[in-house]
This record gives structure tokens, sequence and C-alpha cells, in this order.
């Protein structure tokens, strides 16, 4: 699931900078956080 969201991430031009992955002691949850960046200036994220 971790790379399938940074394989989309990539896909719209935002750059991963750094990423954490926090899992529940039951194995039943996890969390993922990213700290992003455009790949490039003139890019926005949404679209009109």
């Amino acid at each position: 699931m971790f790379l399938k969201l940074v394989q989309v991430f990539d896909s719209l031009g935002v750059e991963i900078i750094d990423a954490d992955i926090a899992t529940t002691k039951d194995k039943k949850i996890a969390l993922n956080t990213f700290i992003a960046s455009y790949k490039y200036k003139s890019m926005k994220l949404t679209q009109k």
C-alpha cells in the first residue's frame, strides 16, 4: 500500500521528501505520513 501511494504522488508530480509508517501493536491499522513538495514549481495539485 505504501508503494502504491508513493507511485500516485509521483504520477501527480509530487516528490516525497520524508515518510513515516506507524502501525498499531495488533498490526491491524497503519498510518502513513508524508512530507512532500511539487517536483515543478509551475504545477498545481488542483485543476479547474
